[in-house]
């Protein structure tokens, strides 16, 4: 995720860039899994993880592992500090938790980021 580093996913001219970039903004699913539950290149999904959800559009590939899904970090999130931008996007931390003893790595003693998750097409971006 080149965008995360130093918050620049807040500064304008690399939001424009980013845009056009065919992987960036996207939620990253394996070919055939995608084929298994009828999601094609663009159609809105919805992941769900036991701690929240995330919306965002699916970028088709075989770069991921098919039990796996891939969201780029550090998007669709934001204060009102924040350039609006940077709200853009799926939003990864949404599928975590940061409660005391809830979602921890049990090896590293950290929060887990690789929570389990479930995924479904949407009918269009606004689908609940």
């Amino acid at each position: 995720m080149p965008f995360a580093t130093g918050g620049t996913q807040e500064n304008p001219w690399l939001a424009e860039l980013r845009e056009k970039d065919p992987y960036e903004m996207f939620i990253h699913i394996n070919s055939q899994t995608a084929k298994k539950k009828g999601i094609q290149d663009g159609d809105w999904v919805e992941v769900e993880s036991r701690y929240g959800k995330s919306k965002g559009k699916a970028k088709l590939t075989e770069l991921i592992h098919p039990e796996v899904v891939g969201i780029p970090a550090c998007y669709g999130r934001g204060t009102i500090h924040m350039n609006p931008v940077a709200k853009e996007g799926p939003p990864f931390n949404a599928l975590m938790t940061a409660k005391d003893n809830v979602g921890v790595d049990p090896l590293s003693g950290t929060i887990d980021v690789g929570p389990r998750v479930k995924i479904r097409k949407l009918n269009g971006e606004k689908d609940a």
